[in-house]
């Protein structure tokens, strides 16, 4: 048991080495393959918020950077102020200011662009989805795919809603209990 852990401790070491050694400073454009944050503040993230990261990014509580693609893991959540892409995963929030690309899976998942993807939580929240939205309430401004929860909501969406309640703005039968299909 002590050298597995051990190993983790020292892999975790590691990246933090390999961060801080390849950090920049706050205006930089940087590309990292690794972060790990504890709060998305300066000097608690590493690196810091100002960044690109790709591959993995690890947050003990919180994280906060430029566009994030790959997996990303937060306790509390993951926050991109760009786009971001792959799987983003949160034990409350994963929020993306910009395109995101692939699955969320969160309590709260919110994309202020369009998502392609999946995004599976308590509330799940986009400007424009096409693909899934998998969770108690669902919203989306304009979409394509399919929405499945207790409360499914839309201003103009191409698809499928289970739940409910179900609402399309833009179709004949605005609100429809248990399905409502508009092409």
């Amino acid at each position: 048991m002590k050298t597995k852990i051990k190993k983790i401790v020292m892999f975790l070491a590691a990246i933090s080495v390999v961060s801080v050694l390849s950090a920049d400073d706050a205006e930089s454009e940087s590309t990292f393959y690794t972060s790990m944050g504890i709060l998305p503040v300066r000097y608690l993230e590493l690196p810091g918020p100002d960044v690109n990261v790709k591959m993995l990014r690890l947050n003990l509580l919180a994280g906060c950077h430029k566009s994030m693609y790959g997996l990303d893991v937060g306790s509390v959540g993951n926050w991109t102020t760009g786009g971001s892409g792959g799987i983003l995963l949160a034990g409350g929030y994963n929020v993306c200011q910009k395109k995101c690309c692939g699955l969320q899976l969160s309590c709260v998942n919110f994309t202020e662009d369009a998502h392609y993807g999946m995004q599976m939580g308590v509330v799940d929240m986009t400007w424009g989805i096409r693909g899934l939205q998998l969770g108690l309430v669902n919203v989306t401004s304009e979409g394509a795919g399919m929405q499945i929860g207790l409360y499914n909501v839309a201003e103009d969406f191409s698809g499928l809603q289970l739940g409910l309640i179900n609402m399309n703005i833009a179709s004949p039968m605005m609100m429809m209990p248990i399905m409502n299909v508009w092409f």
